[in-house]
């Protein structure tokens, strides 16, 4: 409040209209003695002043433009500190550090991490519950230690393995029908299939329906 006095000669706040609090605004975001954070604070007070003190609501007005904090990188280990860090780990230890550093995951992500979770084959990572309910995929980082690893530890943390332990999820009567109808939308080869017979008249679906083979 006194820096918006100062800035009108020492006129009251309530002498001061819209073109006034406005131009304030446009000076304390040029001025390069405030910090961007103090700037959006003094953004905050005006409404606030008016509102509480002096009594009186003010227009919607926006800053000119945004105080913007300045971009920095964080700090993080160096290549040589990585090499450095790495080798003396072994076991459990190593790959998750090993994780952390190359697939970008955050601790209690790592920690979480599930045998059934991780695809060698696609080299891909399924994150479950990253920031809330959300689900990702991050990239398998390429070391065989830890590929070979993973393959290792994948029969040993299965409680029951079945006899057919090759095959990873349910096997249902059903399975075969979407995998291959989830392989022809991966491949297209179901939208080729309309082009060269025509378009059809409604609208077609890979699965089949009841009675229709």
């Amino acid at each position: 409040m006194r820096r918006s006095i100062h800035h009108h000669g020492g006129r009251h706040p309530r002498k001061l209209d819209a073109h006034h609090i406005t131009d304030f605004r446009a000076a304390i975001a040029t001025d390069g003695a405030m910090s961007p954070t103090s700037v959006r604070q003094a953004h905050c007070a005006l409404p606030f002043l008016y509102r509480q003190v002096i009594g009186r609501t003010l227009p919607s007005l926006q800053p000119p433009f945004r105080a913007e904090l300045p971009q920095a990188l964080p700090t993080v280990l160096t290549r040589a500190e990585v090499r450095l860090m790495l080798p003396p780990l072994t076991g459990t230890s190593r790959i998750i550090a090993t994780l952390l550093y190359g697939s970008g995951l955050r601790l209690s992500e790592a920690l979480r991490l599930r045998i059934k979770d991780v695809d060698i084959d696609a080299a891909t990572l399924l994150i479950r519950c990253s920031r809330g309910p959300r689900t990702r995929f991050a990239m398998v980082p390429p070391n065989p230690a830890t590929t070979r690893a993973c393959r290792q530890a994948r029969p040993a943390q299965r409680r029951w393995n079945g006899s057919h332990k090759g095959v990873r999820g349910m096997l249902r009567s059903a399975g075969g029908r979407s995998t291959g109808a989830s392989a022809l939308l991966t491949n297209g080869l179901e939208q080729q299939l309309q082009h060269a017979v025509g378009k059809p008249p409604h609208h077609t679906s890979p699965y089949p329906k009841a009675g229709q083979w």
